[in-house]
């Protein structure tokens, strides 16, 4: 749920942690712009899947991603911390280590038709 009651489009978790509140997600560091894409992304599923598409993901709907698990800053023991991961049960999952950097984005699955 966000500051409106109303819950998010899909899952959030920042530091492995769900999000609950908007205001979990303010910073002025580095981070911020991360949460701030990924606040969007867990609000909107159009946006979401345009994202995807960006990131070469062809043919990705917003209906495609109704149950994205998003995260930020996530930790993982021995491979370090991820700035951004996508997952899309069953079909999408893209990891960043550095959003602005597409080549450090992958996909372990083949795009959508």
């Amino acid at each position: 749920m966000n500051t409106t009651g109303l819950p998010y489009a899909n899952k959030i978790k920042y530091k492995g942690k769900t999000v609950y509140s908007d205001y979990q997600l303010l910073g002025n560091d580095e981070n911020a712009l991360t949460l701030a894409l990924g606040h969007c992304m867990s609000h909107d599923n159009k946006f979401l899947a345009a994202f995807l598409r960006w990131c070469n993901f062809k043919g990705v709907r917003s209906g495609h991603v109704r149950n994205a698990d998003i995260s930020i800053q996530k930790y993982q023991e021995n491979e370090g911390i991820t700035d951004l991961e996508i997952e899309v049960p069953d079909r999408i999952h893209l990891i960043g280590s550095s959003l602005f950097q597409v080549g450090s984005l992958n996909s372990s699955l083949p795009p959508m038709r």
